[in-house]
């Protein structure tokens, strides 16, 4: 049975301030990351992130219940406990943290991201790896990008919360050299974690519109090494892409809205990294841009189905690490960084009504390019899929 759902009355101050939640969140390098969002997004990111990696806007249809406040999700202060807030409404994974949990209560999400990239690109065109070997020593093949996130959000008030988060990113990069031998680098570690506010400056029945504000805090390596066949002695610098953070502290200002309509609910979501400082490296990765827009429709009380259609723009690296050489591979050359690219995402969100994990909420989403325009030549994105659970309590 589909539960019923009551809004609290609001005087009209209430109704146009809405509510402010601050927020911590770990990020992926927006470079490698840059076909998400996440690596929170992919990305790079798997989006710097991506958490997008990146600010995680918060955006709520109705106002919760105490026992319901994850991803969108929400009750009736005056329903059962135990009901939830129909499926659709719960924001896709690559748009995480789009909720506020109502006072006194502490919402998790636990998520993972696996992105794979292969075959190198320059501009919209296919570049083999003759042709890379033709300008550099060694060419790029395939990179995997693993990461784990998790995140906590308490609830102040009904419009206020503090949020935490810690991520962990793994990366491997195969190679060819010249002379035919093939060699892999690999790094892991943290990646940068974020704090930052969000404020809702609209919300009705239907509606909700809310601003945000994040800043990276760069606790990531920017000193990665490994062996390669010049140096086997895990002293050689790794380019940009293998590096887990920005070094850098950046701005990320974001603008999220959400609407529904029986069993339809959409969304949009504009996200900026603006890095106005070199870190002690010598470089800056570049800015970033990206909007989402996405629909969703609930196939039963339980389950909905989603599509997110997302535009980035990453910008090429500011400055240059002097230990990573520019004429090596081509990721080292920070000339080569930028991309433009739009991806596709279709998944599922459902809701837990009982049991252990009673009030959750499950996702997955699966995400692939649809145009990838390269200044490369630089390795290009295959697919990227990410599974979330939230719990409150």
């Amino acid at each position: 049975m589909r539960p019923i759902y009551c809004f609290k009355r609001m005087n009209s101050l209430h109704a146009a301030l809405g509510s402010l939640t601050v927020l911590v969140g770990v990020s992926m390098s927006d470079t490698t990351y840059a076909s998400f969002h996440a690596i929170d997004g992919l990305d790079p990111t798997i989006s710097e992130s991506l958490f997008t990696a990146r600010m995680m806007p918060a955006n709520e249809i109705a106002t919760m219940d105490m026992d319901e406040a994850v991803n969108g999700s929400a009750m009736s202060s005056d329903s059962n406990m135990g009901n939830m807030m129909r499926p659709a409404m719960i924001p896709p994974p690559g748009i995480s943290g789009a909720s506020i949990p109502p006072e006194g209560k502490l919402m998790l999400s636990f998520s993972s991201t696996y992105m794979k990239m292969q075959g190198n690109r320059s501009g919209t065109s296919s570049v083999s790896q003759d042709q890379v070997l033709n300008d550099f020593m060694v060419a790029p093949l395939r990179m995997d990008v693993g990461m784990v996130m998790g995140m906590a959000m308490y609830g102040i008030t009904d419009e206020w919360a503090v949020t935490g988060g810690a991520s962990y990113i793994r990366k491997s990069m195969d190679h060819v050299n010249r002379g035919g031998t093939k060699f892999t680098t690999r790094s892991e570690g943290i990646g940068d974690p974020k704090i930052g506010t969000a404020y809702k400056l609209y919300q009705s029945s239907s509606n909700s519109l809310l601003a945000g504000l994040a800043l990276n805090i760069p606790l990531g390596s920017i000193e990665e090494k490994d062996n390669t066949p010049a140096d086997l002695t895990a002293n050689n610098p790794l380019p940009y892409p293998m590096q887990l953070g920005s070094g850098t502290w950046d701005f990320t200002p974001s603008m999220s809205y959400m609407g529904t309509i029986q069993d339809y609910t959409w969304g949009m979501q504009a996200v900026a990294t603006l890095r106005p400082g070199r870190n002690n490296n010598g470089y800056r990765l570049g800015n970033t841009s990206e909007i989402s827009f996405w629909g969703s429709r609930d196939l039963a009380d339980w389950v909905a189905v989603f599509g997110r259609v997302q535009g980035k723009v990453v910008g090429n690296i500011d400055g240059r690490d002097s230990q990573i050489s520019t004429t090596m591979a081509p990721t080292g050359d920070p000339n080569r960084r930028g991309q433009r690219v739009v991806n596709l995402s279709v998944g599922l969100n459902s809701s837990i009504s009982s049991g252990p994990l009673g009030g959750g909420k499950v996702a997955i989403e699966a995400t692939v390019p649809v145009y990838q325009n390269l200044d490369g030549p630089q390795l290009e994105t295959d697919f990227a899929v990410t599974a979330k659970v939230s719990l409150v309590f």
